[in-house]
């Protein structure tokens, strides 16, 4: 069900963000849409507040129906659900945080953000394009760890979990899945491939490119992790791929991260709803 709901979700979105890069490449009236869509306060930004709230509220309603399902003093409660609720009372409580934050702080100045042209940050050294892109570099590299690189390594070397070790439990249960990489894999594609302002923002595409063989690595060695929707997702994954590379101008004149971020934060919450609700919704 998680895994239907998210495909027919991810595809809406997908569709229109390659929309608006083709648009924005093949048509001289509307040349900077998929530039200013990007922009903070523009939709991109709108569509990263809506993610905080869901993901937030996504995390409060598990609490309560697991509560709710099960006697919080039986002992199948403590032993399978309470790292389950310890975890996602923190993603609860940090993401209300940052949803709210998001909705009452002050709004950045869209003009101002119009001063840092690409000609400028193609004049950067490296510590000072780092301080510039401190936050999506942080952000990139979480995600890019932790939902791509590990699981698809864990994969790589034949590691299992046991189930005996208290650690390991608690790692599987929120270990992502295949589906969730492929979407992180997704995000990290948002990038041009060619024609980057600064010659360090080659370092994100070998990151990529990387993460893209692992994971072609692991459909090879690991076909049994991929079903039906996951081919479908890896053959939209080659078609995005050959789509920004005839549009890779559109992203490199283009603050894309916002557009990034937006399939970061979708990829976790498709991660959140798989161990969330595993207990109540038989797995495909």
């Amino acid at each position: 069900m998680v895994r239907m709901i998210s495909s027919y979700i991810f595809f809406f979105f997908l569709v229109f963000t390659l929309l608006s890069i083709g648009v924005s490449e093949f048509s001289k009236s509307f040349s900077q849409l998929f530039y200013f869509l990007c922009k903070d306060g523009m939709v991109y930004s709108i569509f990263i507040k809506l993610l905080y709230g869901i993901i937030a509220f996504t995390a409060l309603f598990y609490i309560i129906i697991s509560h709710q399902s099960l006697a919080p003093k039986t002992q199948d409660f403590k032993k399978t659900h309470l790292s389950k609720t310890l975890v996602a009372a923190f993603i609860a409580v940090i993401f209300f945080f940052i949803w709210i934050f998001s909705l009452c702080g002050p709004e950045q100045d869209f003009f101002a953000q119009l001063r840092l042209q690409t000609h400028e940050i193609a004049y950067l050294d490296f510590w000072a394009l780092l301080g510039h892109k401190f936050v999506p570099i942080i952000i990139t590299a979480f995600f890019t760890l932790f939902f791509l690189y590990l699981p698809l390594i864990f994969w790589i070397i034949g590691a299992y979990f046991d189930l005996s070790y208290l650690t390991h439990r608690f790692a599987y249960t929120f270990f992502p899945s295949i589906n969730v990489c492929i979407f992180t894999l997704f995000a990290s594609a948002l990038q041009p491939y060619y024609d980057k302002p600064n010659l360090y923002l080659y370092i994100d595409l070998f990151v990529f490119l990387l993460a893209l063989v692992l994971l072609l690595w692991v459909f090879i060695k690991k076909k049994f992790l991929f079903g039906f929707y996951e081919y479908a997702h890896l053959l939209f994954l080659v078609f995005v791929l050959c789509f920004i590379l005839l549009s890779s101008s559109v992203l490199a004149d283009s603050d894309y991260f916002n557009a990034r971020y937006s399939f970061y934060l979708f990829a976790f919450l498709v991660w959140c709803c798989e161990w969330m609700f595993e207990d109540f919704l038989a797995r495909e």
